[in-house]
């Protein structure tokens, strides 16, 4: 007598793909949520660490539902004046005086290019609005703040 074996073919069911489907979803979503949460944070630095340390970044804006699309605004903390951080950006000229309210001071910088740099300069750290933000310790005097879509024009302008 001969031994013989049957193959036996298996058969996936609709509802197996349908819930390794759903699974293997789940299992990439939790995935990349991980991967969101534990990866380090980028930075933007903007030339000499040592005048200018970047401290942080606030982001806001989302692609739906938002007056605004995704965008942030980035930290430096400095010992410089304001006069010494407008000097800093050699290929950019003030378009007009800084003007200061309540601690802040607000210029904009015209690069030889023709385009524009907005920055925020706060004299008090310990500002309302920079203590609600988690920024890297420092013992620099300043904050500056550029938005990010300011961040390479700004590169350029050193």
């Amino acid at each position: 007598m001969a031994n013989t074996q049957q193959k036996t073919k298996t058969k996936w069911s609709k509802r197996d793909v349908i819930f390794g489907s759903i699974g293997a979803i789940i299992i990439l979503f939790a995935g990349w949520l991980v991967y969101e949460r534990y990866k380090p944070a980028p930075t933007y630095p903007l030339g000499d660490s040592s005048k200018l340390e970047y401290v942080g970044e606030v982001g806001y804006g989302c692609w739906l539902f938002c007056d605004s699309n995704p965008a942030s605004t980035y930290y430096y903390a400095t010992d410089m004046s304001v006069e010494e951080v407008m000097g800093y950006f050699r290929r950019a000229k003030s378009r007009q005086s800084p003007r200061t309210i309540d601690n802040v001071t607000d210029f904009t910088l015209d690069t030889n290019d023709g385009q524009d740099i907005s920055i925020y300069y706060y004299t008090n750290k310990q500002d309302k609005n920079l203590n609600t933000y988690q920024f890297k310790r420092t013992d620099r005097k300043y904050i500056v703040s550029i938005p990010s879509f300011d961040y390479e024009i700004a590169k350029k302008a050193i």
